[in-house]
């Protein structure tokens, strides 16, 4: 089914961003979407689409539709709470926004909203451009986190030329399936999510934040290491010394198979100390250090006012021990 059903090129308008107003492309017209009536704790109003994406307080991509009282969602000023959902049973026509920028999200009534994922479209064209059909799969630790991600690949099948596009099999909330063999699946992360099924590109989205992990790649890892060519794609920010931490230090230290790559806040251009000191004022220095300087914030301990790894700390204890000095 297409998602959109009019396209408009914009020149001269722009939208509010957490880097600065940034250039619209193009406004799209929707198909009807289910209106939802969100209401926060500092007073700001929101109606869109059921399946219209916010930003919540760990940074992950949330549908409307998905939200329940109490959760706290990103705003302009920081952060804010839900504290009245209204499903309103009236569909409408909605318009969807392409902006020039790579971050891709912008503030809609001051409220930080998402429009696409980089991994989304690396799948998309693994899907699409291989020879042999590729089974994928993206497995995040809520339900609804896998199948926004899945969102985003639909959206950006839609957007395709005709002539790029094979065939639709299938097109579900949880998988989809094309004419060239070519299938995706969407779970949260389990220990059954894809036992018994053949997979040869798997995406983990925040392993670091997942129950279990240990158990879930134990029953994982023997489906995607049958084939010899599968490709996996772990992306997360740290959350303690668990599997994620586990994996990526055997990837920087060549114990496995992983590549490492690490992008902090500061890859981005329009991204300096003034912009950091903002953020820092909005979020807790935890916050901060766990989702843009990629530290847990379960392995460092604030000594005064100065945040050290629990590993450094440990390094320097036994240092003093060694030389029998007094703690």
């Amino acid at each position: 089914m297409e998602k959109f059903t009019d396209e408009f090129v914009i020149s001269e308008w722009e939208i509010d961003t957490p880097d600065g107003w940034k250039d619209i492309l193009k406004i799209f017209k929707t198909i009807e979407y289910e209106i939802f009536e969100i209401q926060l704790s500092d007073g700001k109003q929101l109606k869109c689409a059921d399946e219209h994406i916010v930003i919540n307080e760990n940074n992950e991509q949330v549908f409307i539709k998905d939200l329940i009282v109490g959760d706290n969602i990103k705003v302009k000023e920081g952060i804010s709470q839900v504290i009245s959902i209204k499903q309103t049973g009236t569909y409408e026509q909605m318009y969807d926004i392409e902006i020039d920028s790579d971050e891709h999200v912008y503030y809609g009534d001051n409220i930080l909203n998402h429009n696409t994922t980089t991994t989304a479209a690396y799948i998309l064209y693994e899907i699409i451009f291989n020879q042999n059909p590729v089974h994928a799969a993206v497995l995040a630790n809520k339900g609804s986190t896998a199948n926004e991600i899945l969102s985003r690949i639909k959206s950006m099948f839609e957007e395709l030329p005709w002539f790029l596009k094979p065939g639709v099999v299938e097109w579900n909330k949880g998988s989809i399936e094309l004419g060239n063999g070519s299938k995706v699946l969407a779970a949260a992360t389990s220990s059954s999510s894809i036992r018994g099924k053949s997979i040869s590109l798997l995406m983990l989205d925040e392993l670091g934040h997942i129950d279990n992990d240990f158990e879930f790649y134990e029953s994982t890892y023997p489906v995607i290491s049958s084939g010899k060519k599968t490709k996996v794609i772990i992306t997360s920010t740290p959350k303690g010394m668990n599997l994620f931490y586990k994996l990526w230090s055997d990837a920087i230290d060549k114990r496995n198979g992983f590549l490492p790559l690490k992008f902090l806040w500061d890859a981005h251009p329009s991204r300096d100390e003034t912009w950091k000191n903002e953020t820092i004022k909005n979020v807790s220095r935890r916050t901060w250090d766990q989702e843009f300087e990629c530290v847990s914030g379960d392995t460092i301990i604030n000594i005064d006012n100065e945040f050290i790894p629990i590993t450094t700390l440990y390094e320097k204890l036994n240092i003093i021990n060694n030389k029998n000095d007094k703690i």
